[in-house]
């Protein structure tokens, strides 16, 4: 099911996030476009992603996973961790991880992308331990900076 309503700046309007939620509960497979940065270089502006219902328990860290924003649209970004009921994610392209979030919000998992038509691999025999790698690197470099700046030292880049 592609979405295509949605304002001037590309997000999707509240009625349109409405039935993609239904969609979603209801075991559909939704595509969607990226509208957002956060995930470079992995997805940019106007690649289209698969997104498929998923239970919590089911995911790993470095899954795609897509979870309802506070602003009534959708949020794609890496699963760094599950703790207590609670997701945590990261963008690929942030410097910091998303604060916690309840598993409640979890939309479902991106299961393929697309860039011009063209598949952008995500299901590839590396792609899985690359994502939970990255994940890691990711967690290990927040920890690091936050380190850094308490003894006052500055990460440039």
């Amino acid at each position: 099911m592609a979405l295509s309503a949605s304002d001037h700046k590309g997000a999707l309007s509240a009625t349109a996030t409405a039935l993609a939620r239904d969609a979603l509960a209801d075991g559909q497979t939704l595509r969607l476009r990226v509208v957002s940065g956060s995930m470079r270089p992995l997805l940019r502006r106007g690649d289209e992603v698969f997104v498929s219902p998923v239970a919590p328990a089911a995911l790993l860290p470095g899954d795609l996973v897509v979870r309802a924003a506070p602003d009534g649209g959708f949020v794609v970004h890496r699963l760094m961790a599950r703790q207590a009921g609670m997701l945590v994610t990261r963008g690929d392209g942030l410097p910091r991880p998303d604060p916690p979030w309840p598993a409640d919000q979890l939309a479902g998992r991106v299961g393929e992308a697309f860039r011009a038509d063209r598949p952008i691999p995500l299901t590839a025999w590396w792609s899985r331990p690359a994502g939970r790698l990255l994940a890691g690197l990711l967690q290990v470099r927040s920890l690091g900076g936050r380190f850094l700046r308490k003894i006052g030292l500055r990460l440039h880049g």
